[in-house]
């Protein structure tokens, strides 16, 4: 019978794990059919809860990884590809992702430490030695950050997505998808958001104000990861046509943003789909636009979408239904993110196509009387990473996003010269245009004063935003010395506001300083960080070498008077003596100590007990003398322990009074070797021969109470003493209060050796 059971359950366990697999597998299939479509948050969902079961799933692991990834997620990214990069046997593509995730998060010096993991595991590609070598000089991107007035483009940044910023004549144009007065709006099924729309602002002046002139609510959903927007807009992302989805219904925080500036909506242009980047020709009437758009393929008829350029006409800031697909795009292929030269003959523009040299590639093609030349891969600027959002400003300078250069994380805007059709050397903005997460969509005005980008910098919310920047400011100088030497300090990291420098060799950093701001604070390791405010030109910066000392006086723990001919040694972390002293009349010492240093002081006295203390300068930021007062006991000390008092004529330890006997028996703990009588007294009343019994009672009480603690009984020794040392004058016959009375109801104890 046992073994029928045994069968018969055997049995149904196989089919329910059976069952279960089955499970997992059909999830599984629906899981990687959402990732190919690149419904991103579906999938995460379906991976998420394979995981849970399976936390071994190699595939849903990797998957969902790309997925936070494509959703720009970092904090789970992170999370996803830090246990892949940490398994047995890595792959060098998580290696990879784990250290850009790393990055964008600012952890720079743990990701050199992952790019170097890549290098070992892809010695033949450069990268992984070039990024960690930017990761360990991060500071050569700051060396300019003052030289703009960068602001947060308040008057037309919603919690949603504001990017691809392009001048139209006085006015500027940019794709948001904010929402709308509606609640029911075309959704993506890439990350379940609001499809992009065109929106123009008639003046631009109004956009170079943070001034809170007319505030509109929006309410915001901080629970849900907002997808940013140039990711879903880059032209390797063929978008699934999403469905029409409840939108903006269920949030909860409210958030609040400036409006300054009138915003039109271009309700001609606004399809049901995503709009994308354009450019527009000088004339004002002509521009290359982005957008879905959807082809039928003659082998199977099925529909297939991809992003393409299209280009239309404006008429009395009105723009035509005609749009014209241009003769580049493809079926099977996305071409996106137009960029004009000045003289509009030539179109720069973004496109996975193949034969490029990675995930999206620039391209330029020739515009010679309405007909267009065959596109052609711009090799020097693309690399294995994605380029993007190029844009040629009036002296011919290239700029685009990548992620394929070294970087301060994300995609960083590059800066390369056009001349004679050749690029120059192509240099990273730096900051501030830069930042750790995404930068991008940059744009100048004809002059090269000023300008717009976007980026994904936390702001606010998870989104992207405008940022205005411009070159009118006051220049300023900073110049950082050596407090003691006077020579020029470089690499000393000055902030002033929202700015940030570093000084070059010749101790100078350069500001472009507002009217009224004038605090600029300066730091650098080993040195007092120092604030100074000042409204000169050149503002000198007296940095002062960080010091530390140790300084204390040893006492004796009976009496609390100083103690001579101590000798007090400093230990430094390997167990080595570096300095050493003996005690005057004064008790007292002092040790130098070193930077970012961990210590031990040890006191040592002939028929005292050995004391120690750690000290630690790790982390100071600011010179300090730290407190080194010590105690010690010796033999022969008699020490009373406070707050041990008893009751009328009761032995019993109180409550109140373990605390303190807890005390004593660290201390015996601390001191192994330590041997000492128990001394109890009590008060005048009751007779003499009581008062010696009952204390010597207290004085077994405590001795006990001390054993059960773990003390070895023969390290103790309990004494009483009855009435015969008071601590006042309640002897026989003189009245007292119960307070002086219980005074001398008291439990001391004396040191007997020590060691």
């Amino acid at each position: 019978m046992k073994k029928i059971t045994y069968c018969i359950l055997s049995l149904l366990a196989l089919t329910l794990s059976i069952q279960s697999l089955k499970a997992q597998s059909f999830t599984m299939k629906v899981a990687n059919k959402d990732f190919e479509n690149m419904r991103y948050m579906e999938a995460i969902t379906w991976y998420e809860q394979i995981l849970k079961k399976d936390r071994r799933n190699h595939e849903a692991k990797v998957k969902l990884a790309e997925c936070y990834r494509k959703m720009n997620d970092i904090k789970n990214a992170m999370r996803i590809y830090s246990d892949l990069a940490q398994d047995e046997n890595p792959d060098a593509v998580s290696v990879w992702h784990y250290a850009q995730a790393l990055a964008s998060n600012e952890q720079y010096e743990e990701a050199a430490k992952w790019y170097e993991n890549y290098a070992v595991l892809l010695p033949d590609d450069p990268n992984g030695k070039k990024f960690a070598l930017a990761m360990h000089n991060i500071n050569q991107f700051y060396q300019d950050s003052s030289k703009y007035n960068l602001k947060y483009a308040a008057s037309i940044n919603t919690w949603q997505s504001e990017f691809g910023p392009v001048y139209v004549k006085n006015g500027l144009a940019f794709l948001s998808n904010r929402q709308q007065e509606h609640a029911i709006k075309h959704v993506s099924e890439y990350d379940e958001s609001a499809f992009l729309d065109w929106y123009f602002v008639t003046d631009t002046a109004a956009l170079y104000t943070e001034l809170n002139k007319e505030v509109v609510s929006y309410i915001v959903n901080t629970g849900k990861n907002a997808h940013d927007a140039d990711t879903y807009t880059t032209s390797n992302d063929t978008n699934t046509p999403g469905h029409y989805g409840t939108a903006f219904m269920f949030d909860s925080v409210r958030y609040h943003y400036e409006k300054v500036a009138k915003i039109i909506r271009f309700e001609d242009l606004n399809k049901k789909f995503h709009e994308g980047p354009a450019a527009v020709f000088k004339s004002g009437d002509t521009l290359i636009m982005t957008r879905n758009n959807t082809y039928t393929l003659a082998a199977s008829g099925k529909k297939v979408s991809q992003q393409a350029l299209f280009m239309t006409f404006v008429k009395d800031m009105k723009l035509s239904s005609e749009q014209i697909l241009l003769p580049f795009n493809a079926s099977s292929y996305s071409s996106g993110h137009p960029a004009l030269t000045p003289d509009n003959k030539q179109l720069y523009f973004v496109s996975n196509r193949p034969g490029g040299k990675g995930g999206t590639d620039i391209y330029v093609v020739a515009f010679n009387k309405g007909r267009w030349s065959k596109p052609v891969n711009v090799e020097e600027v693309n690399t294995s990473g994605d380029e993007m959002f190029p844009f040629i400003d009036e002296a011919g300078n290239l700029y685009f996003s990548s992620d394929g250069r070294p970087g301060l994380g994300g995609l960083d805007i590059f800066k390369a010269p056009i001349k004679k059709g050749r690029i120059g050397a192509i240099t990273n903005m730096g900051a501030p245009f830069n930042s750790s997460k995404d930068d991008f969509s940059i744009t100048w005005d004809k002059y090269l004063k000023r300008g717009f980008f976007s980026s994904n910098r936390k702001r606010g919310f998870a989104d992207d935003d405008i940022y205005s920047f411009q070159q009118n400011c006051q220049s300023v100088v900073v110049v950082a010395y050596d407090s003691i030497t006077n020579l020029p300090m470089d690499s000393v990291k000055v902030v002033a506001g929202d700015m940030e420098a570093y000084t070059d060799r010749d101790g100078r950093a350069s500001f472009c300083m507002n009217p009224g701001d004038n605090s600029f604070k300066a730091g650098k390791e080993t040195y007092e960080d120092r604030t100074v405010t000042s409204d000169r030109r050149e503002v000198p910066m007296p940095l002062s070498p960080l010091h530390f000392e140790l300084a204390g006086v040893v006492r004796s723990e009976e009496d609390k008077q100083p103690m001579e001919n101590v000798n007090v040694r400093l230990i430094d972390a390997s167990g080595s003596t570096i300095r050493e002293i003996t005690t005057s009349r004064n008790g007292s010492y002092k040790f130098k100590l070193d930077l970012n240093s961990t210590y031990t002081v040890v006191a040592a006295r002939k028929n005292c007990g050995l004391n120690s203390v750690d000290f630690t300068t790790v982390g100071l930021k600011r010179s300090k003398v730290l407190n080194g007062d010590l105690t010690m006991i010796c033999i022969g000390d008699i020490i009373k322990i406070e707050n041990i008092y008893y009751d009328l004529n009761k032995f019993n330890i109180r409550a109140d009074a373990q605390p303190e006997l807890n005390k004593l028996a660290e201390l015996m703990w601390k001191y192994p070797d330590m041997r000492i009588e128990l001394r109890s007294h009590t008060d005048s009343r009751s007779s003499y021969d009581f008062n010696m019994k009952l204390s010597a009672n207290r004085a077994d009480a405590a001795v006990q109470y001390l054993a059960s603690k773990g003390i070895i009984p023969s390290r103790m020794r309990a004494a009483g003493y009855g009435e015969s040392l008071p601590v006042n004058k309640c002897r026989d016959g003189v009245k007292c209060s119960e307070e002086q009375y219980q005074m001398n109801r008291r439990t001391e104890f004396k040191v007997l050796s020590i060691r």
